[in-house]
């Protein structure tokens, strides 16, 4: 996740990092949710993992990117063009597969 974010923070219209960010964020919750203790760190290198509200922030910025890219290249906007059809179809599927988590 913080290697997406990092991406991002690199290169805000980087799609593929937005994709990596939502799918790794998603995880992330449901590990987060599953978990009645506090992660902690297992060393004192080691990073401890972001609380729900970021991961959940995070969560959304990527989702809302994601949409704002498929819209836009899907109609065609001056300067959204620039994505391979291949990204914007599975950004697509990951935002429909999403939804349809949300109704169920």
């Amino acid at each position: 996740m913080r290697r997406f974010c990092r991406s991002v923070e690199l290169c805000d219209d980087y799609l593929r990092g937005y994709y990596g960010l939502k799918v790794t964020t998603k995880r992330l919750l449901d590990v987060l949710q599953k978990s009645t203790k506090t992660v902690a760190p297992t060393s004192e290198i080691e990073i401890p993992p972001p609380s729900t509200a970021t991961a959940q922030r995070l969560h959304e910025l990527a989702t809302s990117k994601l949409a704002e890219a498929v819209r836009r290249s899907t109609a065609g906007e001056r300067g959204w063009d620039g994505y391979d059809q291949a990204e914007i179809i599975a950004a697509r599927e990951l935002l429909d597969r999403d939804m349809s988590d949300v109704q169920r």
